[in-house]
């Protein structure tokens, strides 16, 4: 039986693709600001995820799809991390937050999670944004491994993936997908490093 995570407290419905979502507070009803900004889309856009992202970690995004992989990433802490991000419409983009969650896919209990605010967004000409390609503090770094859950393979088991983009005057949109965490370093000992330490024994293991 697998042990939750401290956080594994809340349940999610299953995404059976990519839900895209308004959080009930989005709106600008809820801005505190003087002067509010005109959101990106223009005003009166609803806040929505159109695609979910990862950072590629050389400078380049790759949209998400359900049922598809997300790639796991040794930053310079140690572990292995996802980053994941969010390409939006209808938020204010000079400084927002981003949370990205995994879920466990047959419970729906939080495994892992990272929040990241105070960063802007770059326009993309089209309505939407997205954050700054080489700026991987822009992205929830969502850790993964070692295994935040007794006797979990991270590596090749499908999760629930949930983020979360907010801005400063209370917008909010969401959107949710099932990704598989994969090991897809070109490096093959940097590869069986993060297959060893995201693996179930990866908590315990003398990995590479």
């Amino acid at each position: 039986m697998r042990r939750a995570h401290p956080f594994a407290a809340v349940a999610v419905p299953f995404y059976s693709g990519i839900v895209l979502a308004c959080a009930a507070a989005c709106g600008d009803s809820g801005s505190d600001s003087e002067t509010p900004c005109t959101p990106l889309g223009g005003p009166g856009v609803e806040p929505t995820v159109v695609a979910l992202v990862e950072n590629d970690t050389n400078g380049g995004f790759v949209e998400l799809q359900s049922g598809g992989e997300v790639h796991l990433w040794q930053p310079l802490q140690g572990g292995h991390v996802i980053y994941v991000g969010a390409r939006v419409t209808g938020l204010c983009a000079d400084s927002v937050m981003i949370t990205g969650r995994i879920l466990d896919a047959e419970t729906g209990e939080v495994i892992a999670h990272e929040t990241r605010r105070g960063f802007g967004l770059e326009p993309q000409g089209d309505g939407t944004g997205l954050s700054a390609p080489f700026d991987l503090g822009a992205v929830a770094n969502v850790a993964l491994c070692p295994p935040p859950v007794e006797a979990l393979d991270v590596a090749g088991t499908p999760f629930l993936l949930e983020v979360e983009v907010s801005d400063a005057d209370g917008r909010r949109a969401m959107a949710g997908a099932t990704v598989t965490p994969v090991c897809g370093q070109a490096d093959a000992a940097a590869r069986a490093a993060c297959e060893c330490e995201c693996s179930a024994a990866g908590a315990d293991a003398a990995c590479p």
